[in-house]
């Protein structure tokens, strides 16, 4: 019996699995219907991933209560200011993967402009914490340069295409840099510069909601750079953890990328489960009636690398 006819037997959990590493970039079928900006519909902002943002933001009000009284009071009121904006920004990021324009869904969308130019609130630490201040002032440079990719890709986009024209800078600030430093043993108990490495961290939280979703429209035309996932892969469909989610039974274009062949393997799927964990969600797709073509390259890859994984072993004699 060839691949195929056994596909249309419909036995799709019957076929080979195996767990290897695959660049992999998935999207919807079709884009949202009814939208005021082009957008995919996925979920970016996951239980897993507000989880993950609301511990972190546990974390850092733990580490302000630790803060010397002098000027304690000033100084947790402009991290809640700063907090404030990384918010807007979710809340804009949210809003344009759902096909809304956040320029008309959002109050603060022009508060959130401003902040490309730097975060005002923190201006009145200059004099007074001259340190929380530099390392405020870091923060806000690494939150701008994100606000202004989102903005400028908001004002270029329209019904039909969501404008990511330039990739996204590398996490290696000044500020990433000054964070290993304050990282040290000898700062762990200074509570400022523990409240200064978790602030980052959050702030990182939410650029990563960003990045997954610009990414999506990015990266398409970019396989070389697609992320690397540990997948379980069958000639019959998929199964990963992803860090946003799809709806259960969507039609989703499943694009595997092997390096070492430079190949590219397009397929139809639809999602058949969705599993929530605790940091990210597991979604399982199957394979829409693929071209036998494409199932038997496939099938000849995951021979491929079991054999490069057997050769690998080491025989103890």
């Amino acid at each position: 019996m060839n691949l195929q006819t056994w596909f249309n037997k419909g036995n799709s959990r019957r076929f080979h699995r195996v767990n290897l590493p695959v660049q992999c970039f998935i999207t919807p079928k079709e884009p949202i219907y009814q939208r005021q900006i082009f957008a995919l519909g996925i979920d970016y902002y996951p239980a897993s991933t507000q989880l993950r943002i609301k511990k972190q933001k546990i974390e850092l009000e733990n580490r302000l209560a630790h803060l010397p009284s002098e000027n304690k009071k000033i100084v947790q009121q402009v991290f809640s200011a700063v907090e404030h904006y990384f918010e807007i920004f979710l809340d804009a990021v949210i809003d344009a993967s759902q096909g809304k324009d956040p320029r008309q869904q959002s109050i603060h969308w022009h508060s959130l402009v401003k902040t490309t130019q730097g975060i005002q609130e923190i201006e009145g630490l200059s004099t007074n914490s001259p340190k929380t201040y530099q390392y405020l002032k870091q923060i806000t440079k690494k939150f701008s340069s994100f606000v202004a990719i989102l903005v400028n890709s908001i004002e270029r986009s329209n019904i039909n295409h969501f404008s990511a024209p330039q990739p996204l800078p590398e996490l290696d600030f000044k500020i990433d840099q000054l964070c290993k430093t304050l990282n040290q043993p000898q700062y762990h108990r200074v509570a400022l510069a523990q409240s200064i490495i978790h602030l980052n961290h959050l702030m990182d939280l939410y650029i990563e909601v960003f990045t997954n979703f610009y990414n999506d429209h990015f990266l398409k035309d970019y396989p070389k750079l697609w992320p690397m996932r540990d997948v379980n892969v069958s000639i019959g469909g998929i199964a990963l953890k992803s860090p946003k989610s799809f709806e259960l039974f969507s039609r989703v274009s499943v694009h595997l990328y092997f390096e070492n062949q430079d190949i590219v393997l397009n397929f139809d799927g639809s999602v058949v489960k969705v599993d929530k964990e605790r940091d990210s969600e597991r979604i399982a797709i199957n394979f829409e009636l693929p071209e036998s073509s494409l199932q038997d390259e496939l099938q000849q890859l995951i021979y491929q690398h079991e054999v490069e994984e057997t050769l690998a072993i080491k025989l103890p004699f």
